[in-house]
């Protein structure tokens, strides 16, 4: 599956984490203002949140195949998780750096859910 998000986009979804709290549209730029209203497609807070050494991330999906990424405050994608069970989890347990991170759940090339985790020393 491509990683097609751009520069704006990531911007877009940092900025709309840090006011406050989850987006829940497409941002794609030739789909400005279409909200993804699908029940059955489900980002969950990870737990626990702050962790120190790892924690689980539940989702469900309606797709075969999704995409669950997780990046620093840059922008920059630290990990992809190919997601293919229509209700699943996802135990993070990469060594990753003191701080806030974004986890992305994208959907055929477009992101339908985004949510923030704190990483304790």
């Amino acid at each position: 599956m491509k990683n097609n998000l751009t520069p704006l986009t990531i911007a877009l979804v940092i900025s709309m984490c840090l006011l406050g709290g989850s987006l829940f549209t497409n941002l794609q730029a030739n789909n400005w203002g279409q909200d993804r209203n699908d029940a059955t497609t489900t980002l969950y807070q990870n737990y626990p949140n702050p962790f120190k050494d790892k924690t689980t991330i539940s989702y469900q999906i309606e797709a075969e195949i999704a995409k669950l990424v997780i990046m620093d405050l840059t922008g920059k994608t630290i990990v992809e998780y190919e997601l293919n069970k229509k209700i699943g989890k996802i135990t993070v347990e990469e060594k990753l750096e003191p701080g806030m991170y974004f986890y992305l759940l994208i959907d055929n090339g477009q992101i339908v859910a985004t949510k923030r985790m704190h990483v304790m020393n």
